[in-house]
């Protein structure tokens, strides 16, 4: 129990979850996600959308529902949906993104079909490999190859799903749009106005001007978010 599950009480205060009720919470299958940052499929299915009751309904669930996770279906209640993943359940008319509220809690934002097709990916990451080819690590656990050294770490890549095909980049630059994923304004939305070492200066949708540090900025667009948040 103690390797599937985890107390209620101690699950990551960014899961927006009753604290009392059954003791133990499923506990997400490691990933390309920190623990604070990703769902386990079944709280997902059974705590947040209703789709199940109890814990054995979630595999009835998994079973008939055909449940995709950025586009690949998922049979396993302990698979993580993290920040920026996509679900769809076309039987229960579900699509949903995984956000962040102005709390920094984990929300699922309803989407389109379209919509569903795409995800932002946040680079942490590259390595240089053979005959110059260079490979992108991305928030999420995903990597991929690039032929130019055109992407820097903190620029965003807009992947199609499940193909990971590349659609469109976003630096980390004046004018960009951003979401906070860490820190006390972590949830938090603006457009970058300056950035200078390892500090940057945003403005708000309430138009206040806030400097955070830059590695808790996710850009979502170059001068508006380019997915629904």
């Amino acid at each position: 129990m103690v390797k599937n599950h985890l107390k209620r009480i101690a699950a990551p205060k960014s899961w927006l979850i009753r604290r009392k009720g059954t003791p133990f919470i499923t506990r997400p299958r490691s990933s390309g996600h920190s623990m604070r940052m990703m769902l386990p499929i079944a709280v997902v299915l059974r705590d947040i959308l209703g789709l199940s009751e109890r814990r054995k309904e979630v595999s009835r669930v998994l079973q008939h529902e055909q449940v995709l996770i950025n586009g690949r279906r998922t049979l396993d209640k302990r698979a993580g949906i993290g920040f920026m993943d996509t679900l769809e359940i076309s039987k229960a008319n579900v699509r949903r993104r995984v956000s962040l509220d102005r709390k920094g809690r984990l929300s699922l934002i309803e989407i389109d079909e379209k919509e569903t097709k795409i995800r932002p990916a946040k680079i942490i990451g590259k390595t240089m490999l053979q005959k110059g080819k260079i490979q992108a690590h991305l928030m999420g656990g995903y990597n991929i190859l690039v032929e130019k050294d055109s992407l820097k770490v903190g620029d965003t890549v807009l992947l199609e799903v499940p193909s990971l095909q590349v659609k469109d980049h976003f630096s980390l630059a004046k004018g960009a749009a951003l979401i906070l994923t860490a820190g006390k304004h972590a949830g938090d939305q603006g457009i970058i106005e300056d950035i200078a070492a390892q500090h940057l200066i945003y403005k708000n949708k309430a138009n206040q001007s806030i400097q955070t540090l830059k590695k808790y900025a996710f850009v979502i667009g170059k001068n508006k978010p380019m997915v629904k948040l």
